[in-house]
C-alpha cells in the first residue's frame, strides 16, 4: 500500500490510514473449548448437572457433535471448582487405544485434579497397586503422573482396573471433598472391552461416596442404549440428559452485544438468518459470527444478505468434507437426505415424498435412516417414537 501512494504523502495520513486497517479482534472465539464470559447460556443445563455432581448423582448426557458438549461440561467445572470446591476430573476416551491406557488417563486425570502434595498422591497410587508403576512428573502441572507398563496377563490388568476404581473414592475421603467426574464419548468403552468393563465399572461406581459421574457420549443411539435398554449395566444407573441447539432468544442477546464491540449494528433479519442457517449449534454460529464480523467491520451493520453470503462460503469450504460423506453412502440414503434436505423430514414415510424421491417402500425408508442415525447425519426429533427426522449437520443439509 505504501509503494503505491502519492511519494509526498505526508507521515500523519499514513498513520491514519493504517490505523483504519488496524480491526479490532474478533469477540467470538477460536477456541475449541469455551468457558466463562465467552460462553453462552446453557444456565438450565448447568444448574442441572452443578445440583447432581455436587451430591453425588449420575447424569448421561447425550449431544451431537458441535453442540457443545465438552464446553459445557468444562464450564459446569470451571464452576464447581470456584464456588463449590470440588474436585473436579475430565477424562476423554478418545484418547484411549486400549485398555490398560484408558486406565493411565483416568488415574492420571484424577491425580492431577486432586491438586494434592506430590509424596501424598504417590502414597496414594502405591498403596492401592500391588505393583509400583513407573512415576514421572507434568512439567506443566508438577504433578506426578503414572505410566502402567503393558500388561503380560488378563490377571495383570485386573490389578490396574481394580486400583484405579477405588482411587476416586481414597481420593474423595483423604482430601475431604467432593469429586465429580466428567467420562466424555463414554460409549467408546464398548470399543475396549464392552459390557463385561461396564458391569466392573457400574459395580464400583455405585459404591463411591462423595463421587459424583458425568457419562458424556455424542453417539447418541449407543449411549441410550446403554442408559435404557433394560439387560445394559448401567441400565437407570442416571438422569438422562439430551442436549439441543440453544433457543434464539438466549443467542440474540449474546450476539448483538458481541457484534456491539465493533461498534456494528445487526439488522434484526440478520440475527433470524443466523439462528435459521445454523439451526442454533453453537459451533456453526460462532464460526459463522466469525466471518460476519469482518464483514461488519467494513461496512458496520450487518443485513440478511450478508449472513446468506457468509454462511455460502462455509457451505463451499465444507464441499469436500461433504462430497466424501456422500460418496460414502448408498443410493437409497443419499435420496432420504435429499428428502430431508428439501424440508420433508416429517413426511418422510408419506407416499407421495416416497414416490417423489423414489425412495421406495417404507421399510427402505426406515432402514436409510436407522443406518443415517448410527452415522450421526440424521437425529429423530420429538423422542423415540417421532416420525420427524432432520440433517444434524446444517452445512451438509445446505450441501445435500
Amino acid at each position: 500500500w505504501y509503494d503505491e501512494c502519492d511519494s509526498h504523502i505526508c507521515e500523519s495520513q499514513i498513520s491514519d490510514q493504517m490505523a483504519r486497517l488496524r480491526w479490532p479482534d474478533s469477540p467470538f472465539p477460536a477456541a475449541s473449548v469455551v468457558t466463562g464470559g465467552d460462553f453462552a447460556d446453557r444456565e438450565d443445563e448447568i444448574a442441572l448437572l452443578r445440583r447432581e455432581l455436587r451430591e453425588g448423582g449420575r447424569v448421561f448426557l447425550l449431544a451431537y457433535r458441535r453442540y457443545g458438549k465438552s464446553c459445557l461440561i468444562h464450564e459446569t467445572f470451571r464452576r464447581l471448582r470456584a464456588e463449590e470446591r470440588l474436585i473436579t476430573v475430565y477424562v476423554d476416551l478418545y484418547r484411549a487405544t486400549s485398555e490398560r491406557e484408558f486406565w493411565e488417563l483416568f488415574t492420571n486425570a484424577i491425580l492431577s485434579a486432586s491438586r494434592s502434595p506430590s509424596q501424598q498422591a504417590v502414597e496414594w497410587v502405591t498403596s492401592l497397586f500391588r505393583f509400583r508403576p513407573t512415576f514421572s512428573v507434568d512439567p506443566q502441572t508438577q504433578m506426578p503422573t503414572v505410566t502402567f507398563d503393558a500388561a503380560r496377563t488378563p490377571a495383570a490388568l485386573s490389578e490396574v482396573r481394580n486400583a484405579a476404581l477405588e482411587l476416586p473414592a481414597v481420593v474423595a475421603r483423604k482430601r475431604g471433598a467432593p469429586v465429580a467426574i466428567a467420562l466424555d464419548e463414554f460409549q467408546e468403552i464398548r470399543t475396549l472391552d464392552g459390557p463385561r468393563l461396564e458391569k466392573l465399572m457400574r459395580g464400583a461406581f455405585q459404591t463411591h461416596r462423595g463421587v459424583g459421574y458425568l457419562f458424556a457420549g455424542s453417539k447418541l443411539h449407543v449411549l441410550r442404549r446403554m442408559a435404557e435398554e433394560p439387560d445394559a449395566p448401567f441400565y437407570r444407573f442416571g438422569r438422562l440428559v439430551e442436549l439441543g441447539p440453544i433457543p434464539e432468544e438466549a443467542w440474540t442477546p449474546y450476539l448483538v452485544g458481541r457484534f456491539r464491540r465493533g461498534k456494528i449494528t445487526v439488522a434484526a433479519a440478520a440475527l433470524t438468518s443466523i439462528y435459521e442457517v445454523t439451526g442454533g449449534i453453537p459451533y456453526y454460529v460462532i464460526r459463522l459470527c466469525r466471518l460476519l464480523w469482518v464483514r461488519g467491520v467494513r461496512s458496520a451493520r450487518l443485513e440478511a444478505v450478508d449472513v446468506q453470503e457468509a454462511f455460502g462460503e462455509l457451505v463451499a469450504e465444507a464441499g469436500d468434507l461433504c462430497s466424501h460423506t456422500w460418496d460414502g453412502l448408498p443410493l437409497s440414503q443419499r435420496r432420504v437426505l435429499v428428502a430431508l434436505g428439501e424440508g420433508r423430514g416429517q413426511e418422510v414415510f408419506s407416499e407421495a415424498v416416497r414416490s417423489t424421491y423414489e425412495i421406495g417402500p417404507s421399510s427402505t425408508v426406515a432402514r436409510s435412516l436407522d443406518r443415517l442415525v448410527q452415522l450421526g447425519l440424521v437425529a429423530r426429533e420429538g423422542g423415540r417414537t417421532s416420525r420427524r427426522y432432520r440433517i444434524v449437520d446444517p452445512l451438509l443439509a445446505a450441501w445435500v
